[in-house]
């Protein structure tokens, strides 16, 4: 299992980040950001991770979601319609270069402000992320799946937000 981002383990009991004895995040819900862009399994294994990502999530919370990020084109509508009927939501960007990353980035950053809610995602989401929603923010972390270290910045903003969020994780 991943460790807290830097800083997260020096918590104290009393706030809204709970470490266990591992200093391994401890929170009621985990909303999983997967830049599919840049963490891409061989093709035809995307269910696979999603599981995958889903019990690394269980690692720290008890309520996982995963939102998946990938530009137009990436995957095949099949593999999409397979995803979203095992709750995962997916996000379309847009056909430029980082398209993914901007999109995924914002949304963390804005989920986090919005205690653990995105604009407009109230009548679309399904009903793990509306489950996910339901914990207050300081009881739910963020896991952002990626091999990109420009993702770094928006996990120690998530990191930072101790009273908006009980802590981030990164994975891939």
């Amino acid at each position: 299992a991943a460790n807290v981002s830097e800083g997260d383990a020096a918590a104290p009991a009393s706030g809204p980040t709970q470490v266990d004895a591992n200093g391994l995040l401890q929170a009621d819900a985990m909303t999983i950001f997967w830049d599919l862009d840049n963490l891409r399994p061989p093709e035809g294994l995307e269910l696979i991770w999603a599981y995958r990502l889903i019990e690394a999530a269980f690692e720290f919370a008890a309520l996982a979601h995963i939102r998946v990020y990938a530009r137009a084109g990436t995957l095949s509508d099949d593999t999409v319609t397979t995803l979203q009927e095992i709750g995962v939501t997916f996000t379309e960007c847009p056909l430029v270069a980082e398209g993914s990353d901007m999109v995924l980035s914002t949304d963390v950053i804005n989920f986090v402000r919005n205690g653990g809610k995105l604009d407009g995602d109230e009548d679309s989401d399904n009903a793990a992320a509306k489950a996910v929603a339901a914990v207050p923010a300081a009881r739910s972390g963020v896991m952002v799946a990626t091999r990109d270290e420009g993702m770094a910045s928006c996990v120690r903003f998530a990191a930072a937000q101790r009273d908006l969020c009980a802590g981030s994780v990164v994975c891939g």
